[in-house]
């Protein structure tokens, strides 16, 4: 059986166990939940700019849609209708925040109308990527790199589309140089801390719009996204999104590192308190296995006391029960003398009279000295029934004076310890119905058998003396000694004796039989075994 303060030690490490691992997933949950808040902030930040540039490009569509028209259908040789055309392209630019200068290319890729007031250059720009791009590609947008503007010198890249006629023949490229001032500022406003950075691509990958303190390495992360890879070593959450129908991607990008600052300090708050508590249950522990190691130690000393007074109990239970079977030893050695002396004294006699009563006497003395002898060899303070019947009912046919005559012993006992306040008076009993069986229910045949059986059913003990004598009736009241002593004793153990007559005399003894010293008050098995 386990120790107790194994018990308490298993216990703590328990514990301990349960709450490590309560903490490592208490904080794994905060770190995953760290992480999903700053992925769908990303996710928002990203979602929020391309509204913006959804919205912005969507306008440039729509101007080009109705240039595209009005270009097809106009008279270049009217000054009056180019007049128009240019005031149109300058309220272009003025109602729009990001497109800064329209261009209008003709078919040969030269320059014949912009928004400003200075006249067209005539610039050929046939070999320009945006002109090729959108000459290859009719009625599909091209975003070029971020380049400074000839006539406005500041930050732009240009977005550009053919024009087709209604044969579909190619006529031009209109062209739009678009600020990159708006949208940085709006990416500044946009982003949710300086952990955050925004960036926006080309189908190309050139970097065409940016928050302003964004390294080249975050870039080059930001770019890596947009290719679909990433390295979990760099520690940016990512957000790619593209802007539908334009060569456009968005990026944000949130540092998880600085990200987790407030997770690191929940953490560290999570393990000192797991760590309290380890500490508490390991004293809590540590105290239990001391009492349980005193407790075991007090009951160590208890059970070896237990054992020292065990064993002096059981020395002296011995040494009495070897005193005890002295004596009964030598009172049953005096009982035999006395009973000796008392037969020499009876066949001394002359009155035979005297000398029956002196042989009774010395029967009744032998029959108390049997018990004492049971006693001396059994169990301490009772006698084994059947043997000390068995003995009893033999001797008194040894003893008896029979010349000429044989009579035989039939016996059957149940084998109880008896009590010595149960075994005298159940002795003596069958001591006398035995000899009064022997004395006169043969006086007139040369042989009997004589039937001795003791029974117990139930706490009634059943005492039963017959003979086949040629008794058949009720002799004449006796008011001898032996009658006399068996109705002493059977009242002395509450029990009841009937005597019946039916090819002999049978007595029948019927009391109540306890293992205990004091006799059962409950009569009623008494009367039924009585009336059986």
């Amino acid at each position: 059986m386990m120790k107790q303060r194994t018990l308490w030690w298993v216990a703590a490490i328990a514990v301990a166990g349960l709450c490590s691992a309560g903490a490592v997933l208490e904080i794994w949950r905060d770190y995953r939940s760290t992480r999903d808040a700053v992925t769908a902030q990303t996710d928002a930040t990203v979602r929020l700019v391309n509204a913006h540039a959804q919205r912005a490009f969507g306008y440039v569509k729509d101007t080009f849609d109705r240039l595209s028209a009005h270009i097809v259908e106009l008279d270049r040789t009217d000054e009056h209708e180019l007049h128009d055309l240019r005031d149109r392209l300058q309220d272009i630019t003025i109602a729009s925040e990001t497109v800064g200068t329209i261009w209008l290319l003709d078919a040969q890729g030269k320059r014949w109308l912009n928004n400003l007031a200075a006249p067209s250059s005539g610039q050929n720009t046939a070999e320009r990527a945006y002109f090729v791009d959108a000459r290859a590609a009719p009625g599909t947008f091209i975003i070029g790199p971020v380049e400074s503007g000839t006539v406005l010198a500041r930050p732009r890249f240009t977005i550009s589309r053919s024009v087709t006629g209604a044969d579909g023949a190619f006529q031009g490229v209109i062209a739009a140089g678009i600020d990159i001032e708006p949208f940085t500022r709006l990416y500044e406003a946009a982003r949710a801390g300086p952990n955050m950075q925004i960036v926006a691509f080309n189908r190309s990958g050139d970097l065409l719009a940016r928050t302003v303190d964004i390294s080249q390495d975050v870039i080059g992360i930001a770019r890596k996204a947009v290719g679909g890879s990433s390295d979990p070593a760099d520690r940016w959450i990512t957000s790619v999104m593209p802007v539908p129908g334009f060569p456009l991607v968005l990026v944000a990008l949130t540092n998880f590192d600085q990200g987790l600052e407030n997770w690191r300090a929940r953490s560290w708050q999570v393990a000192l308190l797991s760590l309290l508590m380890l500490s508490g249950f390991l004293l809590l522990a540590k105290a239990g296995a001391r009492f349980a190691e005193r407790e075991e130690k007090a009951n160590e000393d208890l059970r070896v006391l237990n054992e020292n007074l065990e064993e002096r109990v059981h020395e002296r239970t011995r040494s009495l029960n070897l005193l005890l079977r002295e004596l009964n030893h030598r009172v049953k050695n005096n009982l035999q003398i006395v009973g000796s002396l008392i037969r020499l004294q009876a066949r001394s006699q002359a009155q035979p009279e005297v000398s029956e009563i002196l042989e009774r006497t010395n029967q009744r003395l032998f029959a108390i000295a049997d018990l004492h002898s049971e006693l001396e060899t059994g169990e301490t303070g009772s006698a084994s029934s059947r043997q000390f019947f068995e003995r009893i009912s033999r001797r008194v046919l040894d003893m008896a004076d029979l010349p000429g005559r044989r009579i035989s012993l039939c016996t059957e006992f149940d084998d109880i310890p008896l009590p010595v306040d149960r075994a005298v008076p159940l002795g003596l009993i069958l001591n006398e119905l035995v000899t009064n069986s022997v004395k006169h229910a043969f006086r007139d045949r040369l042989h009997g058998c004589i039937a001795v059986t003791f029974k117990v059913r139930g706490g009634v003990a059943e005492l039963l003396v017959a003979d086949d004598g040629g008794a058949m009736s009720p002799p004449a009241p006796s008011k001898g000694i032996g009658s006399q002593i068996v109705t002493m004793l059977s009242r002395q153990i509450e029990g009841v004796v009937t005597v019946t007559y039916a090819g002999g005399r049978q007595v029948r003894l019927v009391a109540p039989m306890a293992m205990t010293s004091a006799p059962s008050r409950d009569h009623a098995p008494l009367a039924r075994a009585a009336a059986e």
